[in-house]
């Protein structure tokens, strides 16, 4: 929990935040002791550790709760002394030492984190008091209660309406300065952002000035040159309208000055008498190549001492577009300070202006780069391209103290230069301390005179009862008589109170001396229910032993009916095994060609297996419902595909009375998600049930459709039967109850259909209604969810032949089986395809064989004399040359646990007999190794 906690904090000033874990650490160590508290405080406040960036924290809150833990257990220290006491002697020291000294937190962050941990932790000590003297909370934590005798009501009264007031000013306070904060801190970034913007502004448009100008000269030489080339006055005039320039010129296309100005500059005289060229300078060359204007970075100009400039220049063209030269200005930075900021803009702030290059152009305020250096190495700097925002703080030595500064950065866009203004953090915590000094200084007096009115209150409460105890002694003192007490006038509640204890008294004096012989009574009474208690306790006795006997014979009847299902299961599947597959083959005429009566007949022999197995797979369907243990297997289901075959099973039994078989369904119904087996399932019981119970020459029927409105696919199975009685609706959804379960009865069946019926749509969601009467037929509705988006279609359904597509060689697979029957089975089925098969006949030759022949795969049956599956499983996984061979499992156990307890043993997979013979081929595709297969070649032209 204290973990937790420490991780949201609320923050309050110079971003240090309180945090609340402690209150969690702190009941910890009051309730358990030092050693357990200081374990409990070391998992909570690893926290700060991430969220702070330092152990400090996780140190100084651990040796709190030791110490805190030894003072109160050991020395008897009420919890509040013994956190104040550990602040003054150790707590504050190793802060100060951790802050000052290895730290070095910058101003004002340091104090801040000085003042937060002392005032974090009393805060703690205020919420977890009144927790821990709680009587509830000792009771739940098996402390023992408080019982102090020498403490009177008045205190204790003071004592937690004192707690409560100053805890909920002290967080009043603690919220409405983290507000104040938050506020303060958000408008002063945005006032030091918008002068940022502001000044960058200003620095291009000071700079977009000049350059303008310098373009206008070129403009000017381009259509009408003075006659005398060195005539100053076009320039001069330049000059005297942009003083920012320290020195205009103009040459011709070879690169010669012809004009200069100010003349009276000794460099620029000599320059223009000596014809001095510039054709190797950048802002000549770029003007002429690009026939733009061009800025050049800032360089310290030739004959100008060490004023920084800036070059700006651009090309001359006469009316044709040839290049006649180059008007040139050298703009004297020293002018830009005065050109930018409002008056009190920038004081208290540091500036810096950097050019694209990153070298700083201007400086003011607290920073130690000079111009022309590179700011990269600069705290600022740096700290602006780590950030990446536009506002950011970064630390600052000034002096020999360490201060953190808030800062801004700007882009002045056409000339790639950046503005940098920053301010001292103190500036905007300033007021926010003050605003803290205040909201103290004004709380303390508000807990001041409210624990005075709570004093007060304290003692109007429990005056009444200091009467009462007057009272009480006077009544105690031989012959004493009572006499009315004063009343106290605080409130009429309390007089009242006073007047009804004082009543009260005079009733207990009378009352006492019914008590005296009502303990003797008492005494009497007590001895007959002991008697009767020890006379209880041999019945109690007695009783619990009968019902542990009928405990442990229903759980020994329970495990017997589990392992008999398990046992019947197993004897039935085994001999449907043989059925099922030898019919399944001879259906895909694996064994040889048929007729269509033949394959027909063989249809109905298979169908027939399958229903044996059904009304095997009812039986432990209902026994997993009635345990919770059925899961359904939702897939997008083709709603006229599962009526067709529901159908289908169903249409020799009815033509062989003559009944005929009616079916409504829309071929266009968009599939649903269900589970298809568990569908048709329940499909088939209604039909089978509906041809059963209909004479012959009848009709039975079944519709189906989707009523997206009520968001359900609705199925109707409908008959013109015998019908049913409204009175025996709800038994027919009983399992194992009929109509009629006389031994005479017309009608055969086990009772478990409509039951499992019933239970199955239940478990989709839906519902089961039945709609009849007596010799008018009958008509049962199924009501199941509809979903619009049933996803992906079904994948199609895999032929015999799917695990065996291509290969290099035969797949050579062993199968381990003891059943002569099921050994013909698997011969039949892998004699034409490309595969080598070995058998085994118990467990102990299925391991050497596996260990010999090396097989690709092995079929374990889990029942086989000498060495069981399971165990046989368990060896081959055990050897380093068996261990990684694909095994499958097939078994006809078909309870629930089965398939685990295969899984466990180390099979790969699980199959239950009867084996359907398409999930064979697709689990040895699954696993057979991928070396033995090939891609098939392309089919030829023809």
């Amino acid at each position: 929990m204290g973990f937790g906690l420490n991780l949201v904090g609320l923050p309050i000033f110079a971003g240090t935040e309180l945090i609340f874990g402690g209150a969690a650490t702190l009941l910890a160590t009051l309730v358990l002791g030092p050693w357990w508290g200081l374990l409990a405080t070391v998992i909570a406040f690893s926290a700060t550790v991430l969220t702070w960036g330092h152990p400090w924290g996780l140190v100084c809150f651990s040796l709190e709760a030791f110490v805190v833990g030894w003072l109160h257990s050991r020395r008897g220290r009420n919890p509040m002394q013994a956190d104040i006491l550990y602040w003054l002697f150790v707590g504050v020291p190793v802060t100060s030492l951790a802050v000052f000294g290895l730290l070095e937190v910058p101003f004002p962050a340091n104090w801040a984190m000085v003042i937060k941990y002392p005032l974090n932790s009393l805060l703690m000590v205020l919420v977890t008091m009144p927790v821990y003297q709680a009587e509830g909370f000792r009771l739940a934590v098996g402390l023992p209660l408080e019982r102090n005798n020498t403490t009177s009501l008045q205190h204790i009264l003071f004592r937690r309406l004192g707690l409560i007031i100053t805890l909920s000013i002290a967080t009043l306070g603690l919220f409405a300065g983290g507000t104040f904060d938050r506020v303060r801190r958000e408008a002063a970034q945005e006032e030091l952002s918008s002068d940022g913007k502001e000044v960058a502004l200003e620095v291009q448009s000071y700079l977009d000035r000049h350059l303008r100008a310098v373009t206008h000269l070129a403009d000017l030489y381009a259509v009408a040159a003075p006659a005398d080339a060195a005539h100053p006055d076009p320039l001069g005039r330049a000059r005297s309208l942009y003083p920012g320039f320290l020195t205009l010129l103009v040459t011709d296309d070879t690169g010669l000055i012809v004009s200069a100005w100010p003349l009276r500059n000794r460099f620029n005289a000599a320059m223009a008498k000596s014809g001095f060229r510039v054709a190797d300078r950048p802002y000549f060359l770029e003007p002429r190549a690009s026939r733009r204007a061009y800025v050049s970075d800032i360089f310290r100009g030739r004959g100008f001492g060490d004023e920084l400039i800036v070059a700006m220049s651009a090309p001359i063209h006469d009316r044709d577009g040839i290049f006649r030269g180059v008007a040139e200005g050298s703009l004297d930075l020293r002018r830009l300070r005065d050109a930018i900021g409002r008056p009190g803009q920038l004081r208290d702030r540091t500036l810096v202006i950097v050019d694209r290059t990153g070298r700083v152009v201007l400086t003011g305020g607290e920073v130690d780069a000079r111009a022309l250096q590179s700011f990269a190495p600069h705290d600022l700097y740096f700290a602006a391209h780590q950030d990446g925002a536009d506002t950011f703080t970064y630390d600052n030595v000034v002096g020999d103290r360490r201060e953190r500064y808030l800062a801004t950065r700007h882009l002045v866009p056409d000339f790639g230069w950046q503005v940098y203004l920053a301010e001292p953090l103190w500036r905007t915590q300033g007021p926010i301390a003050t605003f803290y000094l205040t909201s103290a200084l004004v709380a303390a007096g508000a807990t001041g005179l409210a624990l005075l009115l709570a004093r007060g209150m304290a003692v109007a409460i429990t005056l009444p009862l200091t009467q009462l105890v007057a009272t009480t002694r006077r009544m105690a003192q031989p012959g004493g008589e009572i006499e009315p007490g004063p009343v106290t006038h605080f409130s009429r509640e309390l007089a009242e109170i006073n007047r009804e204890l004082h009543g009260t008294a005079v009733n207990l004096s009378r009352s006492n001396r019914e008590l005296a012989s009502t303990i003797a009574d008492r005494d009497q009474t007590h001895e007959n229910l002991r008697g009767l208690l020890l006379h209880l306790e041999d019945l109690v006795r007695e009783r619990t032993l009968e019902l542990d006997v009928a405990r442990q014979a229903a759980e020994s009847a329970s495990q017997a009916k589990t392992e008999f299902l398990a046992s019947m299961s197993h004897e039935l599947r085994t001999p449907l095994n043989v059925i099922v597959g030898m019919s399944e083959l001879m259906a895909e005429q694996t064994l040889g060609p048929l007729n269509p009566r033949q394959t027909e007949g063989l249809q109905n022999v298979n169908e027939s297996g399958r229903h044996l197995l059904e009304l095997i797979n009812d039986i432990l369907d209902l026994s997993k419902i009635e345990a919770g243990q059925l899961q359904l297997d939702l897939q997008p289901m083709e709603i006229a595909a599962v009526c067709a075959a529901s159908v289908r099973f169903v249409r020799e039994a009815a033509r062989r009375k003559d009944i005929r078989v009616e079916t409504s369904v829309a071929p266009d119904l968009a599939p649903v998600l269900a589970d298809e087996r568990r569908v048709k399932q329940i499909l088939v019981n209604l039909l089978a049930n509906a041809v059963k119970f209909t004479p012959a020459g009848g009709r039975v029927g079944l519709d189906a459709r989707i009523d997206a409105a009520a968001g359900q696919v609705r199925f109707e199975v409908w008959d013109t039967g015998i019908g049913i009685a409204s009175a025996n609706f709800e038994r027919i959804f009983q399992p194992f109850q009929q109509i009629d379960s006389s031994l005479s009865r017309q009608y055969s069946g086990t009772g478990l259909g409509l039951a499992l019926v019933r239970r199955m749509a239940g478990l989709h969601g839906g519902s089961v209604e039945v709609q009849s009467e007596t010799g008018q037929g009958s008509r049962f509705v199924i009501l199941l969810p509809w979903q619009s988006e049933a996803g992906p279609p079904a994948p199609a359904p895999a032929t015999l032949d799917s695990a065996f597509p291509f290969s290099a060689d035969p797949l050579h697979i062993l199968i381990a089986e003891d059943n002569e029957a099921n050994r013909q089975v698997y011969a039949a089925y892998f004699l034409p395809r490309p595969c080598r098969v070995t058998y085994a006949t118990n467990g102990r030759e299925a391991i050497d064989l596996a260990l010999t022949s090396r097989p690709d795969l092995i079929l374990m049956d889990v029942h086989m004399p000498v060495l069981d599956g399971l165990e046989a499983t368990r060896q081959l996984r055990a050897d380093p040359r068996t261990e990684g061979l694909p095994i499958v499992a097939v078994t006809a156990l078909a309870m629930p646990e089965d398939r685990l307890r295969c899984l466990e043993a180390g099979a790969n997979a699980y199959l239950t007999k009867p084996i359907n013979l398409r999930e064979l081929s697709r689990t040895i595709a699954r696993f057979a190794p991928a070396h033995r297969l090939v891609p098939p070649e392309p089919a030829s032209a023809s």
